[in-house]
Formats: structure tokens, sequence, C-alpha cells
């Protein structure tokens, strides 16, 4: 039977930290495993032999845990005679629960470390002073800590910001950078909220200063409607909060609604469709917009109408405007916008309406505009286009209006343009635009604006124009037209105004315009024009008639014209 071993016979030479098992109460003998070499008769002895043994005593027993590697000291027993009081079976299996390990180191047993307090990042453990921590000392230390603490969190977190969390449990943080999936201490409906605009916005969201940010902040900590991941119109809320804080929304000379508890589609310039409340027009034109057109605008999929005319709108106009399959009207004009059209916009085929003039577009004429057949007005005015101007337009079989005035275009005007056979308004003034006047253009019969003039157009003016019953606006100043003025314009009766001025123009007034009926403005200075000016044209008292008729041996001799050169 073996001894238990007393203090004295602990190991004292252990080369690397040992632990040893202590025993708070002797355990259980269990009986051992029949593969450790010993027979049944072996492991009945030992039961036998413990249930005729008297209680030990509780108290601290030492054993070698390393149980393969003899030890003298601990191995032989005992010359004291040993009672069956004081006896224990040879083999003992030690109750897990009833041990703690202490670690040892050269035998000396290593003291354990205990830490009162763990706040902000600050541990109080007993090896951190000489003496014991008097409780009172430690009470006052974490009451001004948790002061401290406080303050801080009221003075310098932001209102939503992602420091704010609902549960009274949560560390204190000062606006981090990060969006709210990265803080575990934010409950499952801010982080799936949060994961679901991530795949909206993107990285632009852990900026803490982006519209993208502030509207995530508002969608989780102010939005009275407490929305959730899978509440229908949370993208649909979160982009129009972006839209609004992407271009100063508290700026706006109307802003209603917005951040407040009221539903979007009663929010300023917000309307939507009535059985399923998404979002199908957004009109703020004339108020006051600055800043840039968000990405998130694309996410509107059921968006019909955008007017944000006379804005001081910024950036470029987002590709995500071509995933709004259903959008008809896209009103961009009068703001600041750049860079190119975007070719995204090919995927808008119910586009009916695009203006974007008075802006600062660059690049070329979109040749994908032919692919869109519901166009019915462009209006790309007063840009930076440069290229030419494409010859597919003639597919847009509905096209009324096509002002691409005031750009750098270049090349000739496309004779293709006479198949759009309900064009009103043909505008492509003040470019650099060369070659002659198509006489396919006398195809439009519809047309009542024909806008030439500003150009470098040479050749003679097309007698075929005569045919265009309908034209009221006729200009073609400031070109190198050449030749004599066609005697059949006289039959365009609708005619209101004709500008021929500043061009390479001979020979005479035609007799035919003196069947003008409706005309108030003929300029025809600039030019070699020769002759007398009828007594007819004299009684349509004309607002504006110029001529060369200026000095004592003028061109033409004119005596009812309202200014000579």
């Amino acid at each position: 039977m073996r001894e238990t071993p007393k203090a004295t016979h602990m190991p004292t030479a252990i080369s690397e930290p040992t632990a040893f098992a202590i025993s708070r109460t002797h355990p259980p003998i269990r009986r051992p495993s029949l593969n450790r070499g010993r027979d049944e008769n072996d492991c009945e002895d030992v039961h036998t032999e413990y249930h005729n043994a008297q209680p030990l005593r509780p108290l601290v027993e030492w054993f070698n845990p390393n149980q393969n590697e003899p030890n003298d000291e601990i191995n032989e027993p005992s010359q004291q005679q040993q009672g069956p009081a004081d006896r224990i079976p040879s083999t003992i299996v030690v109750d897990p629960s009833q041990t703690i390990i202490i670690p040892t180191i050269n035998g000396e047993i290593v003291r354990p470390r205990r830490c009162y307090v763990k706040i902000y990042g600050l541990r109080l453990c007993d090896d951190n002073f000489p003496t014991k921590i008097n409780p009172c000392i430690l009470f006052i230390i974490l009451i001004i800590a948790l002061a401290v603490g406080l303050t801080g969190r009221l003075l310098h977190s932001p209102v939503g910001s992602f420091a704010q969390v609902e549960s009274n449990d949560a560390p204190f943080t000062k606006s981090p950078s990060v969006v709210p999936s990265m803080s575990p201490s934010l409950d499952a409906r801010a982080m799936n909220i949060t994961e679901m605009l991530l795949s909206v916005s993107g990285d632009v969201m852990y900026d803490i200063d982006s519209p993208q940010n502030r509207a995530l902040r508002w969608i989780l900590y102010e939005d009275e409607m407490i929305l959730t991941y899978e509440s229908s119109n949370l993208v649909q809320k979160y982009a129009l909060m972006v839209l609004y804080y992407s271009m100063s929304g508290e700026e706006w000379s109307s802003n209603d609604g917005y951040g407040s508890e009221m539903h979007e589609c009663d929010w300023y310039g917000v309307e939507c469709i009535s059985f399923s409340s998404q979002v199908d027009v957004i009109d703020l034109e004339r108020n006051n917009l600055v800043g840039k057109m968000p990405q998130e605008i694309g996410y509107l999929n059921q968006m019909k109408e955008i007017w944000f005319s006379f804005n001081r709108i910024g950036g470029s106009i987002p590709s995500s405007i071509g995933m709004l399959g259903n959008l008809e009207y896209f009103q961009i004009s009068q703001n600041e916008l750049s860079g190119t059209i975007p070719d995204e916009m090919k995927n808008c085929r119910s586009l009916q309406l695009l203006k974007a003039d008075s802006n600062q577009l660059i690049g070329t004429m979109p040749t994908f505009l032919g692919d869109l057949r519901s166009l019915e007005i462009i209006n790309l005015m007063r840009n930076k286009l440069t290229g030419t101007i494409p010859s597919n337009l003639s597919n847009i079989h509905r096209l009324e209006t096509l002002r691409l005035a005031q750009n750098k275009l270049t090349g000739t005007i496309p004779s293709e343009l006479g198949k759009c056979q309900f064009l009103k308004n043909l505008y492509l003034n003040n470019n650099e635009l060369e070659g002659t006047i198509p006489s396919s253009l006398s195809n439009l019969n519809t047309l009542i604006d024909l806008w030439l003039h500003y150009n470098l157009l040479s050749g003679t003016i097309p007698k075929q124009i005569a045919m265009l019953s309908n034209l009221k606006r006729f200009f073609m100043h400031n070109n190198r037209l050449r030749g004599t003025i066609p005697d059949a314009l006289g039959s365009m009766t609708k005619l209101n105004k004709m500008k021929l001025s500043n061009n390479l123009i001979n020979g005479t007034i035609p007799s035919s315009f003196d069947n003008f009926d409706n005309l108030d403005t003929l300029e025809l200075h600039g030019n070699m024009i020769t002759g007398e000016v009828s007594a007819r044209i004299c009684s349509f008292l004309l607002i504006s008639f110029t001529a060369d008729c200026l000095g004592l041996d003028p061109k033409l001799s004119c005596s009812c014209c309202t200014e000579c050169y």
C-alpha cells in the first residue's frame, strides 16, 4: 500500500513548469480500466480494501502527475506503522470536479494573479500593489472612472453615431468610422440593416462623414418607423435620405418631411404609386439643390420621373441611372453637371424625355440614343459635347424635338434626320457643322423650327425647304451660304421669322415674299442682295427688318427697314 507523501517529500528538481493535482476532499475510488494490465481479482481487491478503510481527513494530498517516472521519495513506503484508517489504495483515480491545477516552477508554487476590476482597458490586480487593496479605495476609483466615461460619451459622441447602442452594457466608444456591422455590441437589427445597405452603397458607407453613413445612422437610430432589413421600403427610404444629405437638404427651399416620422411618400417633391407605396416621381426643380447626385438614386427602381432642373447640382450623372428601366422623364437642365453621358443609360428603354441642357457635359454624342425608340425630346444644348451627330437618331421615329445647339459638334448634318417624320424642333445652331443643308429635311412636314445659324454651312438654300408648310422660324444666318434666295420660299405662309444675314447670298428679294401673312422678322444684312424692297413688304410693319441699305448708294433700297448696315 502506497503511503501518502508529506509536504517535505514534494519533488524539488523540476526543469520545466509542472502541474500537481490537489484534492480538496478525497475522491471516490473508481474501478480501474481493464487495459492497465490488471485482472479482475486485482480490481476486486482494491474495491474491498477501500470499503474496509476508515474515511481520511479532508486535507491536501500531493500526487506525482507522471506515474511513469519513478520517484524514490514518493514510491518508497514509509517506515512508520500505518493503521487501516490511514491507508489508501495503491491506485487512485482523481475526480476532476474535486481538483484544481496549481502551476509550479522549480518546485515552488506560482501564486495565482487575481484582478479585482477591469474597465476602459485598466486592470487592477493584487500583484500591482505591495499590500491588499482597500475596498473603499477601489470603490472610489470605480465611481470616478464611471463618471469620466459617461461625461466623455455625452460630450464627444455624435448623436446617432455608431457609438450609440441600445444595450446598457455596451462599452462607450467615440464615433468609430466603421459601419455598425463591424461592432459586436450592436443588435441584430442594426447589423442586418447595415449588411443590406452595404450591398447598395459599398465601402463609402465606412466614411462617417459621408451622406451614406449619415443616412444609415438616421435609419438605425432616429427613424421612428423602426424599419428592419425585411421592410419593403428600407432601401427606398435610405436612398431618399442619401439624396437629401448629398445635396444639402438642410438648405433646400422646401424640405418638408425629410428626416421626420412621416412616410417618405409624403415628403416634399416625392410621389408614389398608390397601391405599392413605391416612389415613381421626384420633383425638386428650383429647390436650391447643391451637391452631387448619388448613385443610390438608381435603387428607386420604380422611378418614372426625375425633375432636378434649375439647381446647382455638380459632379457627373451617376451610372446607376441605367438601373431605372421604367424612367420616362429625366430633366436635369440648368445645373453644373460635368463628365460624360453614361453608357448605362442605354438601358433606359422607356425614356421619353432627356433634358440635360445648360450644363458642362463633355464627350461625344452617345450613339445609343438612337436605340431609345421611345424618346420624344432630346435637349443637350449649351454643353461641351464634341464629335458628330449620330445618324442613327433617325431610328427614333417618335422624336419631336432635337436640341443640340451651342456645343462643339463637327461634321455634317445627317441626311437621315429627314426620316424623323414627327420632328417639330431642330436646333443645331452654334456648332462647327460643315457641308450643305440636306434637301431631305424637306420631308419634315411637321417642322416648326429650323435653327442652323452660326455654323460653317456652305452651298445654297435648297428650294425643297419650301415644302415645310408648317415652318415658323427659319434661321440660317452666320454661315457661308451662297446663291440666291429661292422664290419658292414665299409659299411658306406660316413663316414668322426668317434670318439669312451674314452669308454670301446675292440677287434680289423674291417677289413671292409679298405673299407672307405672318412675317414679323426679316434679316438680310451682311449679304450682297440688291434691288428695292416692295411696298407690300413694307406694309407688313415688321418688328425687325434689316438690310444693307446704309449710305448714299446702298446695295438695297429700303424705306421701311428698322436697321440699315
